[in-house]
């Protein structure tokens, strides 16, 4: 029998069940696309320089700020479109016309003048954007970024220029290594012997400038870092005047120093036997068998060196995962820190990798971005393991881009990277969603569905009640519709 509550409860379980889907997660960059680990591609810098030529001012900006920015990852890249450029036979007087606009748009007359003609390269694209004009705005571009990743790499690259349209580019790469300062004395010095005349000079009147003609001066700047490249640069190619100030660093309390000069004494070989015998006796206080090679010399001059190093490096690292058992992770940090300082302890790398990886994730879960980046960066530096460096870079970015956006800087990109290489990263799922306003649609579009379901549920319950009649009215309906025994049911259905 059929009345209101059995209506309401059959409306109930008729409605259809609206199954809302899963929304489609972001794509992640194809890996194949970035160069190392996250760098742009040769075929990512051909497109950002066909944005420079486009009208749409935003797009040409933003390409503009990525050219002069790149990242060290992207070297490879940046090598291919520059040899592509030096192919390249642009007509010279249109050439110097397009570097003398963006000199002019800064308000420079003269073009020894020390100043940044980079700004002036935006206000010509809003004026002119022939072939010449953004070509020549592409080379400049890129020379900002070698200039601003400062690394020896970066520096031999700026050897490309020396000789690039016909020496036009000269007072650009003086006021670029002016600019570097100190940071382009390991390409200098290794440019010293290239094939090129022309580089050659340059690269050492480069030397001069900086005031680093004598080695025991360029292997004590305070930068142990830029230090140890100039270490190497000294033996890339060999240099033996350098040579006695390089094996005396094979004891420097700097890490990098101490490594960078072994590496450079192994490039010597046997001939640094009487330095390295000298220094022996004169920290032993004993002579060096004559009868050792360099490489047992070496041996036993390094031994000596390190043992008490080693004894306090070993101790600092078993404190260390002391205080990772026990979860005190910044206590664990301190003691690896002390560890990595005194000597780098080669197999115990992988388990301070894991510790400074957790350290990350429990910094980034308590949002102190500026510790777990840093933890990050020492996991993915320590590690031998291709999976968890890729894994480890991936936090990286994730931190990066959580502190751009702290400091108001969304930057989509990173949180991509970070899911290039790790997509199972939750968080930057999370965070680039919130972002790129991906959760908003979806919170708008579950609303709207929710909004449809009870639409859809008030009017199915209204007409069922409008329809269904009540129970009295079943019984009147009954009551005048006559009676049929079993005969004329029978008789019916005959």
């Amino acid at each position: 029998m059929w009345n209101r509550p059995n209506c309401i409860l059959f409306a109930l379980l008729t409605i259809p069940t609206v199954a809302v889907a899963a929304p489609p997660q972001p794509t992640a960059p194809n890996g194949e696309h970035w160069v190392g680990d996250v760098g742009m591609t040769s075929e990512q810098l051909a497109i950002l320089r066909t944005q420079l030529a486009g009208s749409n001012r935003d797009t040409r900006q933003q390409a503009l700020q990525q050219l002069s920015h790149l990242s060290a990852d992207s070297l490879p890249a940046i090598r291919t479109r520059l040899q592509l450029r030096r192919g390249q036979a642009l007509e010279l007087q249109r050439a110097r016309e397009a570097i003398t606009g963006f000199r002019h748009a800064v308000g420079s007359r003269r073009a020894d003048d020390d100043v940044d003609i980079e700004p002036g390269v935006a206000l010509v694209l809003m004026q002119q954007r022939g072939t010449v004009t953004v070509t020549m705005a592409e080379t400049l571009l890129l020379l900002r970024s070698l200039e601003r990743i400062r690394t020896r790499e970066a520096g031999l690259l700026m050897a490309l220029f020396v000789d690039m349209d016909d020496g036009l580019w000269m007072n650009e790469l003086r006021r670029a290594r002016r600019r570097a300062g100190l940071w382009m004395l390991p390409a200098l010095l290794e440019l010293r012997s290239h094939e090129q005349a022309e580089v050659k000079q340059w690269a050492r009147r480069g030397i001069s400038a900086l005031n680093m003609d004598d080695p025991k001066r360029a292997t004590s700047v305070a930068d142990h870092h830029l230090a140890a490249a100039v270490v190497r640069a000294y033996a890339s190619p060999l240099d033996f005047e350098a040579m006695p100030v390089l094996v005396r660093l094979v004891a420097a309390d700097e890490t990098q120093v101490r490594e960078a000069a072994r590496w450079a004494v192994s490039e010597f070989g046997q001939n640094a036997i009487w330095q390295l015998r000298e220094l022996y006796e004169e920290l032993t206080g004993q002579q060096a068998d004559k009868s050792w090679k360099w490489e047992r010399t070496a041996h036993e001059l390094y031994t000596f060196i390190d043992r008490k190093r080693i004894e306090v490096a070993s101790t600092a690292f078993a404190e260390g995962m002391r205080h990772y058992l026990e979860g005190d992770l910044s206590k664990m940090a301190a003691r690896f820190d002390v560890a990595l300082r005194t000597y780098p302890l080669a197999s115990e790398r992988a388990d301070m990798a894991v510790g400074y990886a957790a350290l990350g994730d429990d910094r980034m879960a308590h949002d102190d971005l500026v510790t777990a980046e840093h933890a990050y960066q020492r996991a993915h530096r320590l590690t031998d393991s291709a999976e968890a460096r890729k894994r480890y870079a991936a936090r990286l970015w994730f931190a990066r881009s959580e502190r751009a956006v702290s400091a108001g800087v969304v930057d989509l990109a990173g949180y991509d990277k970070a899911l290039a290489l790790d997509p199972t990263l939750a968080g930057a799922w999370h965070a680039r969603n919130v972002l790129d306003g991906t959760k908003r649609r979806q919170e708008r579009q579950q609303r709207r569905w929710a909004a449809a379901g009870a639409l859809a549920f008030t009017l199915a319950l209204l007409w069922l009640l409008i329809r269904v009649p009540s129970s009295d009215a079943i019984r009147d309906e009954a009551k005048r519709e006559p009676k049929q025994g079993c005969e004329g049911s029978a008789d019916a259905i005959a």
